[in-house]
Formats: structure tokens, C-alpha cells, sequence
């Protein structure tokens, strides 16, 4: 039985989309079936960072609203045929996903891979807070400004309300010029 681990940000351009495409790369490099979700709804981008774009033809709507079946809906990928990627909709609205859809997807997609990593959109909005809950670990994602510090310590909070989740943090973009000049924080 696969692991579901949601990659996520309080804020939105911190790198959690090329976090997520790395990771299914670094894992499908490592002989592990791999599925990404790109749960970003209506501005997915993982699609191109993976280089499968244009080869959807269903999405994550497609097989929760039943037009399509979900082997019909996952893409593989030409370079690392155990890597597949289940898009989201370009047209729909984030709040059209239900909980208990996402669910179903998920336990099935648990049957079929090791990993499946959740690429969810940036803040905490109901798409976050529901794979919160139906995740089993979470990779958050931060830059070291105020900003973005604030809004993961804010979405891990708002995580970490709904479920036990192993929680992971990322400082991405850490400059270490930046760091020594006083621009930047330093991690800790």
C-alpha cells in the first residue's frame, strides 16, 4: 500500500511545483511507482514541468464525476514509463472537488503506487485542507522571508488542526549572500 504526501506552501511562488516534480523524478529514478496529482485547479503547471504537456486527455473531474475511468485519466511519462500524472481541470472552479471523490482517487491510486505525491495549490483553502486530512504526510514549503514564514507556519497550523500529519519543511531559495548581508534570515 502506497503513501499519499501532499507537497504544500502558505504561499505561492515558493518552488512547491518544482519541489513536486523532482521529487516524482528523483523517486521514478529509484524504481518507485510514482503518481503526481497536480490539484492545483485551473492554474495547473506540473503537466509542463514534467514535460507531458498536451497529453491529457482526462483529468481528476473527468474520474470523480465518472466520464472517465482513472486508468484512462493517468499519463505516463515517455523517460520514466513508472512515473504517471493524474492532471486537474483548467476550467473548473478549486472549490468544485469534493472531499469524498478525492478520497475515492486516492485510495485506489494507494493500490497502484508507491508514493502518490499531491502537488495542492498555495494557501489553505478547501483542495489544502482536505488532503490534510487525507494525507499521510505533508512537505511544506517556504522561502526565508517574513512572508512566506509566516503563511507555512499559518497553513501548518491550519493542517495540523484536521489530522496527525508527519509534517516535513522545505526553506527553498536560501542565499547565503543574502543571509550574510542581513537581507534575508538565516534557517534554522
Amino acid at each position: 500500500m502506497g503513501k499519499v504526501w501532499m507537497i504544500a506552501s502558505g504561499k505561492g511562488g515558493v518552488g512547491k511545483s518544482t519541489v513536486s516534480a523532482a521529487l516524482a523524478i528523483a523517486l521514478a529514478r529509484h524504481h518507485r511507482r510514482v503518481c503526481v496529482i497536480d490539484a492545483d485547479v485551473g492554474l495547473r503547471s506540473i503537466d509542463l514541468m514534467l514535460g507531458m504537456e498536451n497529453k491529457t486527455v482526462f483529468d481528476l473531474f473527468d474520474v470523480s464525476n465518472g466520464d472517465s475511468k482513472l486508468h484512462e485519466a493517468l499519463v505516463q511519462h515517455a523517460d520514466y514509463p513508472q512515473l504517471h500524472l493524474l492532471s486537474t481541470s483548467q476550467a473548473e472552479m478549486p472549490d468544485a472537488m469534493k472531499k469524498e471523490h478525492l478520497d475515492k482517487v486516492l485510495k485506489s491510486l494507494k493500490r497502484q503506487f508507491d508514493f502518490v505525491l499531491i502537488d495542492c495549490p498555495a494557501g489553505i483553502g478547501s483542495i489544502v485542507t482536505d488532503a490534510g486530512q487525507l494525507a499521510d504526510n505533508c512537505i511544506l514549503i517556504a522561502t526565508p522571508d517574513d512572508m512566506s514564514l509566516r503563511d507555512a507556519e499559518r497553513a501548518s497550523s491550519v493542517l495540523l488542526e484536521n489530522k496527525q500529519l508527519e509534517m516535513h519543511l522545505v526553506v527553498n531559495r536560501v542565499d547565503r549572500e543574502l543571509i550574510a548581508d542581513g537581507l534575508t534570515m538565516q534557517p534554522s
